[in-house]
């Protein structure tokens, strides 16, 4: 008899450390659920602070060297993805769509590098992942 008492103390331990670790992992859980949302809506401003400095940019206003080298970067990308769209316009109304008439490095550089690994401020770490691999 003392056997079954003993095991359903311990069964009754187990149950109750169970218990404690599923809550504890159901916090943690909503912790990390909502760290992840700060996380996800800095992200958003940062991003909406570059479109807003890229904007400026284009009405003319200029910041430190980095910024306008970056600024600079867009603009030089925008006009080569829009001459990129006339030469899909143009390969459209010529019919020439077949892939023997395309130029590879063309499609290469319509897709932009990775994006460069970003500080906690929001700055390129190696000016060398941003500049134009052509």
């Amino acid at each position: 008899m003392k056997f079954l008492n003993d095991l359903g103390k311990t069964l009754e331990d187990v149950a109750k450390q169970v218990e404690e670790k599923s809550t504890e992992l159901l916090e943690t859980g909503k912790l990390n659920i909502e760290i992840f949302k700060q996380e996800d809506a800095i992200k958003r401003i940062y991003r909406k602070i570059g479109e807003q400095i890229s904007l400026d940019y284009e009405n003319g206003a200029r910041f430190g060297e980095q910024i306008n080298l970056l600024c600079n970067e867009i603009q030089d990308r925008k006009k080569k993805v829009e001459e990129l769209k006339l030469k899909i316009t143009e390969v459209r109304k010529s019919g020439k769509g077949s892939p023997e008439n395309n130029d590879q490095s063309e499609v290469n550089e319509a897709n932009p590098p990775a994006e460069p690994e970003m500080s906690s401020f929001g700055e390129a770490k190696d000016n060398n992942d941003i500049q134009d691999n052509e």
